[in-house]
């Protein structure tokens, strides 16, 4: 399953959501249907129901998963669903989602898999949860202009699932 999963700017911190709308190419370069910007607080609105839809789809395959023990579950976000491991100043909120973290740590139903983008920064990990693993998979270009090296990018990478 797969979706944009907006930030919900660190649950909504007014301090962030205003940085993130001066800041962000998104609210410049993003249009709605009514050809106007996008806003701040409409994405924020929609990363809890696309968050709430994950969730439920996740629980849903819950079911599916107990006859089917080969079943792989994967997740594919545009925004992060971890917290930054690098300490976030304000625009930093941006590129994670502050609360899917915690609802995974609660959930029963994890994915074997998430990938995401929007930070500019691959990473490859495993996280354990009391209901289950899953691996967060992310392998960035980012902006043509920035430096591989940083991004960690790897040309060719791939991941069978």
């Amino acid at each position: 399953m797969g979706d944009t999963l907006w930030t919900d700017c660190n649950k909504q911190d007014t301090a962030v959501m205003l940085e993130v709308q001066d800041i962000m190419n998104d609210y410049v370069y993003i249009y709605n249907s009514h050809g106007k910007p996008i806003t701040v607080n409409t994405t924020v609105d929609k990363h809890y129901n696309q968050s709430k839809h994950i969730f439920k789809v996740l629980g849903n395959l819950a079911q599916i998963r107990k006859s089917r023990k080969d079943l792989k579950v994967a997740v594919v976000t545009h925004h992060s669903p971890l917290l930054s491991t690098n300490g976030a100043d304000l625009l930093g909120y941006a590129f994670h989602c502050t609360d899917v973290q915690e609802k995974l740590e609660l959930s029963e139903n994890i994915p074997d898999y998430w990938f995401f983008g929007h930070t500019h920064s691959s990473l490859c990990t495993r996280r354990d949860y009391a209901h289950g693993s899953c691996e967060f998979i992310s392998n960035q270009l980012g902006y043509t202009f920035e430096d591989l090296t940083q991004t960690h990018y790897q040309k060719g990478f791939y991941i069978e699932v």
